[in-house]
């Protein structure tokens, strides 16, 4: 057994400007789980998407936004969000500073779906009217919007 550096790993660039690394493996011991270090770029997006198993999220640097089914979650450094198995997910980094998390799966090989262009720009653009809202009525107006399934 061997610490794994970070460092190391291999870095994808990915859609929406961000960035994926699987930190851990079967070549690692890792059987039952893995973790991945995810980083948004400025104005970044993990596009939303979906996977049968759950995700636990630990925001280390930046601040944004991350969805959660029909929820919108202001996250920091130090937050950690819980995603359940088979509910679309995104990150949105609306700053200049990068946003970076890790992911952890209680399965080795995840396997994600992107959700169809339509259903990702309504959640994407919810993100957006939550940043943007400075107004509580506004905020309440947004999430009513994104609840009833109307295209926002």
């Amino acid at each position: 057994m061997r610490a794994i550096a970070v460092k190391d790993r291999l870095v994808e660039r990915m859609p929406g400007g961000w960035t994926y690394s699987q930190l851990t493996d079967a070549t690692h011991g890792a059987h039952q789980g893995s973790l991945v270090r995810s980083v948004c770029d400025a104005d970044g997006k993990v596009l939303a998407h979906t996977h049968d198993v759950e995700q636990i999220t630990m925001f280390q640097s930046g601040e944004g936004y991350m969805a959660v089914g029909k929820d919108i979650v202001a996250v920091k450094a130090g937050s950690v969000v819980v995603v359940p198995a088979g509910t679309p997910h995104g990150v949105w980094n609306p700053n200049a500073k990068r946003l970076e998390y890790l992911a952890f799966c209680p399965a080795t090989n995840v396997q994600i779906q992107y959700l169809p262009p339509n259903e990702a720009a309504v959640i994407e653009r919810y993100m957006s009217l939550f940043h943007n809202a400075g107004d509580i009525a506004i905020r309440t107006h947004a999430i009513a919007l994104a609840g009833s399934g109307a295209d926002i």
